[in-house]
């Protein structure tokens, strides 16, 4: 039990840095210009992904079965969760503005080192929302509320 409650801590920090990495990415695309539409779409990944894990808390908060593989599986996805989002923050930090002034020249430069790395990182962040998803449902089917609805409904 206390596994699970430091689990369901863990899971809403990591959702809470989920979003202050998106609103990081979210001000440095504004100072890019063109290119940051592809930052915005990094920083609806983040948010996105860090709503899912909220979902996710909530779910494993209510849940009546717990089995210690479910907890095993959860914690596994937020490590990776809490991995990807350090890794884009740590990219981002060389290359954030200070003070909300205009971006400089060397920090501009150093957008050209970083954007791959983050694009990478874009991609492990859809991979893992499909996972969270996919993990979210298995609790529904365990605790037998889509279970029930898709029995009645085949009926």
């Amino acid at each position: 039990m206390a596994e699970l409650i430091g689990l369901i801590a863990s899971i809403g920090t990591i959702a809470s840095a989920g979003f202050a990495v998106a609103k990081a990415i979210s001000d440095l695309a504004d100072e890019l210009g063109t290119a940051g539409q592809n930052i915005k779409l990094i920083s609806v990944d983040t948010k996105a992904v860090a709503l899912i894990l909220h979902e996710m808390k909530r779910r494993l908060d209510k849940s009546t079965r717990r089995a210690q593989q479910t907890i095993d599986v959860a914690l596994e996805i937020v490590d990776l969760c809490k991995s990807d989002l350090e890794s884009i923050k740590q990219f981002l930090i060389p290359v954030l503005s200070t003070g909300g002034d205009k971006m400089s020249m060397v920090q501009r430069a150093r957008w050209i080192f970083v954007k791959a790395k983050i694009s990478t990182k874009r991609v492990s962040l859809n991979s893992l929302k499909l996972t969270i998803n996919l993990f979210i449902h298995t609790l529904d089917f365990i605790e037998g509320d889509l279970l029930d609805e898709y029995v009645f409904n085949e009926m």
